[in-house]
């Protein structure tokens, strides 16, 4: 890998192309797109008239061919089909479409609890904590149904969610809560349970795994308790409990049973309720509750000694100031795109042959897997991808080589793959200083090892000087690929329609990332608007969370950024954190990662304190330049979409700890969009 230091269009359409139907569910927009599946909202329509919302997720087409994942995600099909709860969501039906699977679930009108929190930090609004009860007692009840679940004879499954966590917990405007994602689920007591689901690699968020679960041991529903325990802690802290330097010192801390003070945190919280909360993260699993239901009447008990509600109405009195109207908004929006698309298209016939109810589909999806075996698998030139050149045809080549260099004799120091690494076609492919120029190329180096394999190219891997330098390359071609932050992708989209984003990265699984605001701990700065006047320190003119989402925030509070406050560009986020340590500026914004790489790169971010949330961000974008060939564009985004960072990458990265690459779905870039266009600049 060539070393050396020297954000475009959105395309009309995602990488993947929704589709207009999935069965016979009307698509209306794709709302997500994970390492497994990718999920639909739908409509769909009976007789009468009638109709109604609802999800679809749906197998990603690249892993249909699979048995493994396909049959993954059947066993979470089999098992959520059969609960019939309130606090779980609901499955319609199971079947499959175009050789895929897919799940039709109940929609449900609502954010998840992290988005929740979020909404509540953003609005310097502690969560109440009947309502914090509220939520995790409903979430307690569906878990313990799970849990209770049994087998068609009666026999108790053993059911362990085993990926319990605020991204998994559903709550509505009216104060619902629900339960879901049963994608790694695990059913202990089946005898003739694959081994792959008891063992190997680490399956859930480390940050809510029980300590039993970070050791590898047998799981039983202990480990959903845990998992409660942690986030109710933080519905009622609205920070992490178990966040540190590294997952491995994450885990280190669930399995000591390494706890925050909570009453440290909040006062407020009574003392019943924290006996309550702990007992449920004890880190022996015998000292838990024995089950959710008991967690749930403790948790209950504790709120009423306090004088504490913690029924749908206290959730709902917390919940719909924050989401209800933007629920309502993307509803209507739903509804009114299902009847635009009910004029555009003609009515289509009956479901298709190929969708079945639940007790029927696994069956026919088995025996589609069975029959798409490695022979009659798709090759990659049948799908309209370049065929890979065999090795054998570049022997001669490079043997020619080996000879010439052996003449000048140097041909002792280089091995033959080496010559042929070196003999490959070079491409260009740059990041915008996102931080530190070695830290960066440092933690890209095993993906980039993994390109170049898939490509078969020898990848010259640059660090821009700025955000805009690595615009006018990627335009000019002169960088053939360019990792785009996400205010540079949707700037340059107007000027340059001729980049392609292939796809999005995923950091830590998550396509998105916070923009967090710090001020030096003890300059006496509690609220934003006491920034007036101040220095504020800036990663790029053209970065997101360093520059855009910031002074958006500060509009909010009534600063002009330009006038109100003085600006200063540190270059990039590490540098930023470094100069508000060292007392360069008051104030700085960075990317939510940004923290930890400071540390890690020697910045004394202990003298930092977090003062605001600034807004959700998309992760870099990955575009081709114009020189970039289709056959090549085609590889590349196959071999980005297949990347799975724990098994090719560096996930212990300071900066870039990407987890692999997801297709771009144009929705997640409208609070950048909103962000530029406050400033003056969309």
């Amino acid at each position: 890998m060539a070393i050396s230091k020297s954000e475009p269009r959105l395309p009309a359409v995602p990488i993947l192309p929704i589709p207009k139907r999935i069965a016979r569910y009307e698509v209306i927009d794709r709302l997500a797109t994970g390492g497994m599946a990718e999920v639909f909202i739908c409509c769909e329509r009976g007789h009468a008239g009638l109709e109604r919302l609802v999800v679809v997720k749906r197998i990603l087409p690249h892993l249909a061919v699979h048995a493994s994942f396909v049959e993954m995600f059947l066993a979470e099909a089999r098992w959520v089909a059969r609960m019939n709860h309130p606090n779980i969501v609901q499955v319609h039906e199971l079947g499959e479409d175009g050789g895929a699977p897919y799940l039709a679930m109940e929609y449900v009108p609502g954010s998840s609890v992290r988005d929740v929190v979020v909404a509540a930090i953003e609005r310097e609004m502690p969560t109440p904590i009947g309502a914090a009860l509220g939520i995790i007692a409903q979430a307690c009840a569906g878990a313990h149904a799970a849990h209770e679940l049994t087998d068609p004879s009666g026999q108790p499954l053993g059911l362990v969610h085993r990926d319990i966590s605020p991204h998994n917990l559903m709550v509505t405007a009216e104060g619902h809560t629900k339960l879901l994602d049963f994608g790694i689920a695990k059913a202990t007591e089946v005898a003739d349970l694959d081994d792959k689901t008891r063992t190997g690699a680490l399956k859930g968020k480390v940050h809510y795994m029980a300590p039993e679960q970070c050791k590898q041991e047998p799981l039983d529903r202990r480990a959903d308790v845990f998992a409660l325990g942690v986030v109710v802690w933080e519905l009622l802290a609205q920070e992490r409990l178990f966040k540190r330097d590294s997952e491995l010192d994450a885990m280190q801390a669930i399995v000591t049973g390494d706890l925050k003070d909570l009453r440290k945190l909040r006062r407020e919280v009574p003392a019943g309720v924290v006996a309550a909360v702990e007992k449920a993260l004890r880190p022996k699993r015998e000292d838990r509750y024995a089950t959710a239901a008991d967690m749930r009447t403790a948790i209950l008990d504790a709120g009423r000694a306090a004088g504490l509600r913690s029924d749908v109405d206290t959730v709902a009195a917390f919940v719909k100031p924050l989401i209800g109207q933007l629920h309502k908004e993307r509803e209507a929006g739903f509804r009114a795109a299902a009847v635009e698309r009910t004029r555009a298209t003609p009515a289509e016939g009956a479901a298709s042959d190929e969708a079945t109810l639940v007790d029927k589909p696994h069956k026919r999806a088995a025996a589609a897997v069975q029959a798409r075996s490695p022979s009659t698998a798709p090759t990659a030139k049948s799908l309209g991808q370049p065929a890979a050149v065999p090795r054998r045809r570049r022997l001669p080549r490079v043997a020619a080589a080996l000879v010439a260099l052996a003449a000048l004799g140097v041909g002792a120091f280089v091995g033959a793959q080496q010559l042929s690494r070196l003999l490959r076609p070079r491409l260009v492919m740059a990041w915008a200083p996102i931080a530190e120029k070695d830290m960066l190329l440092d933690d890209v180096r095993p993906l980039i090892a993994y390109l170049e394999d898939e490509l078969d190219r020898t990848l010259d891997v640059q660090v821009t000087n700025s955000y805009d330098e690595l615009q006018q390359r990627l335009a000019a071609g002169t960088v053939d690929i360019g990792v785009v932050p996400p205010a540079l992708f949707v700037l340059a989209q107007q000027e340059h329609p001729e980049m392609e984003a292939l796809a999005v990265k995923l950091v830590d699984g998550s396509t998105g990332s916070d923009g967090v605001l710090y001020v030096d701990d003890v300059s006496g700065i509690t609220d934003l608007r006491q920034l007036k006047g101040k220095r504020f320190c800036y990663a790029d003119p053209k970065s997101t969370t360093g520059y855009a989402f910031p002074r958006a925030a500060l509009r909010k509070v009534g600063i002009d950024p330009d006038r109100d406050v003085i600006s200063h560009i540190s270059g990039n986020h590490i540098a930023v954190l470094r100069d508000l340590a060292a007392g360069v500026c008051e104030a700085g914004a960075v990317y939510s990662g940004g923290y930890l790489a400071a540390d890690r790169a020697g910045v004394p971010v202990q003298r930092l304190r977090q003062l605001a949330m600034t807004g959700r961000s998309p992760q870099d974008t990955v575009c081709a330049g114009p020189k970039l060939t289709p056959a090549m564009r085609a590889r590349l985004k196959k071999a980005l979409l297949t990347y799975d960072g724990k098994k090719h990458g560096n996930m212990s990265g300071s900066v870039e700890r990407i987890s692999g690459f997801a297709p771009i779905r144009d929705s997640d870039y409208d609070n950048v969009r909103a962000a530029l266009r406050s400033d003056g600049r969309l």
